[in-house]
């Protein structure tokens, strides 16, 4: 993934795919396909922020546009990707979601007594 300039992720039903993770990690940057102009909402995790962490394309136009912006933009590309690598890193790695699960069952058991 990294090795890529930009990395397409095309889901046909406007959600993120897990490939964006295992990009992310390795410090890739991503344009996501978000639909058409009649489905625009993309179904992502919350604390993603488009632009910030990834960009959208909805037509062939948008996505060229988009190709080309970034190809001539690198400094701006690589800092979308170091904070989506950032986030994968700090959010979506097994140990801060073990952390998160392990919380959740103290929590459930707590409950239950």
């Amino acid at each position: 993934f990294h090795e890529n300039k930009i990395n397409l992720s095309m889901n046909a039903w406007g959600m993120f795919h897990p490939r964006i993770l295992q990009g992310g990690r390795s410090g890739a940057f991503f344009l996501v396909y978000k639909g058409s102009k009649r489905n625009t909402q993309l179904e992502k995790p919350v604390d993603w922020i488009e632009k910030k962490h990834f960009d959208t394309f909805s037509s062939k136009k948008e996505l060229i546009e988009k190709c080309r912006y970034y190809l001539k933009n690198p400094a701006l590309r690589e800092e979308i990707a170091c904070n989506l690598q950032e986030l994968v890193l700090k959010n979506y790695s097994y140990a801060p979601l073990c952390l998160k699960f392990l919380k959740q069952f103290q929590q459930l058991i707590q409950i239950q007594h």
